[in-house]
């Protein structure tokens, strides 16, 4: 099953809560901290002790469980990675495999 954590302080939860609602937003972490209410150095601490990972790396993880969700309900790979923030299909491909270990298309076979 694929989820990333939520954390439990407003602060991350403001974060979080913008994240999710647009998974392939662009927004720097400067600009994330302050929308949340936070500076950059607590909103990361936040992320690490709350969450387990890196502000980066959380990102990457929602953005690889949006893109299941949305292959699965009969988007493109090209469609999916661009919605989600990637240069290119290939660099969402490359992201999907480091973290899924397959590629999205073996992904779905596996899954029909």
């Amino acid at each position: 099953m694929l989820f990333v954590p939520y954390g439990h302080g407003p602060r991350l939860r403001r974060a979080i809560e913008f994240l999710v609602a647009h998974p392939g937003n662009t927004i720097s972490f400067p600009e994330l901290a302050a929308q949340a209410g936070a500076s950059t150095r607590a909103l990361a601490r936040l992320f690490v002790t709350e969450t387990g990972m890196s502000f980066g790396r959380w990102r990457e993880h929602l953005r690889i469980v949006a893109a299941v969700d949305r292959l699965t309900h009969g988007r493109s790979i090209t469609q999916t990675a661009l919605e989600l923030g990637y240069q290119s299909p290939s660099a969402f491909t490359t992201m999907f495999t480091r973290l899924l270990g397959m590629p999205p298309g073996r992904l779905l076979k596996t899954l029909r």
